[in-house]
């Protein structure tokens, strides 16, 4: 007994995983350029404000990686 595989239904059906996949990836990436906007427009507006303070942790941590010869 000989057991036959569709391919193209086999492909088909792999090619709308991938289109899925594609399509999360997409719209999870279109929320973190949306989440990124957002903090930009808020940190402007604090800037221009006067009321922005920097996170000095955060800046010595980001100095100290770039300073750093191993990485």
């Amino acid at each position: 007994m000989h057991d036959w595989i569709d391919l193209d239904a086999h492909r088909r059906a792999r090619q709308d995983e991938i289109d899925a996949a594609k399509w999360q990836r997409g719209r999870e990436s279109g929320q973190e350029n949306l989440r990124r906007e957002d903090k930009l427009r808020r940190l402007k507006e604090e800037i221009r404000a006067g009321t922005y303070k920097a996170d000095i942790k955060d800046i010595a941590m980001q100095l100290a990686a770039a300073m750093d010869p191993m990485s």
